[in-house]
């Protein structure tokens, strides 16, 4: 899910970008935007791909975790042992 909410304000950023200035092309830039999100999310849902991406990016978050609390502990063993000295 956070992956597709990354992907959208991707896209939401890149279309802003190329805004036009005027009323009316905002409110084509707001319809087409809704649009993209809307597939976006939809592919992410539906789409046997898109899940398939969400549960890698899922496992690959839990990977860093482990990751994360593995040098947590290592640095905090090594700062005891240099209090320690």
């Amino acid at each position: 899910m956070k992956t597709s909410i990354f992907l959208a304000l991707a896209i939401l950023v890149i279309t802003v970008v190329a805004a036009p200035a005027d009323d009316k092309g905002q409110e084509d830039l707001k319809k087409k935007v809704m649009k993209h999100l809307g597939e976006v999310r939809r592919f992410f849902r539906e789409d046997p791909l898109g899940q398939k991406i969400i549960y890698q990016f899922q496992e690959m978050i839990a990977i860093a975790k482990t990751i994360r609390q593995r040098i947590r502990k290592r640095l905090g063993e090594y700062l005891k042992g240099l209090e320690n000295e």
